[in-house]
């Protein structure tokens, strides 16, 4: 999961890690953090290994300039292009799930969208 989590970060083109988001958290802006939150194998109906299913959150910050919608907007656009990148692409079988949460932080300056997928990946 982690080096799925390297592709997303390397193809991004912007500041980013993977880790937590923490109060004690600076970065400048955009930025963009990676976070694994589970994984596990899933088996054929035999009990043979087939594929991983992984769980992950990708956090974009972004400057709030005053308008909320077109942020939010660029958001959106730039953690679905990094999901649907043909590098990444080629690696998902299925998308399970996927919710998006858009909100203001520190003193509304700043747009925070986060995206919480969960995906089938190739066997590696």
């Amino acid at each position: 999961m982690i080096e799925f989590l390297k592709k997303i970060r390397d193809i991004a083109g912007m500041e980013s890690e993977i880790g937590e988001y923490g109060p004690d958290s600076t970065f400048l802006y955009p930025f963009l953090l990676l976070t694994p939150i589970s994984e596990k194998w899933s088996t054929g109906l035999l009990g043979d290994v087939m594929d991983k299913i992984i769980r992950i959150r990708l956090s974009l910050f972004l400057e709030n300039d005053g308008k909320y919608e077109d942020t939010a907007q660029e958001a959106v656009k730039t953690l679905k292009g990094l999901l649907l990148d043909k590098r990444i692409k080629n690696e998902v079988i299925t998308f399970i799930s996927t919710e998006v949460q858009l909100s203001l932080v520190e003193e509304q300056t700043v747009m925070c969208a986060i995206l919480d997928t969960s995906l089938e990946i190739t066997r590696r």
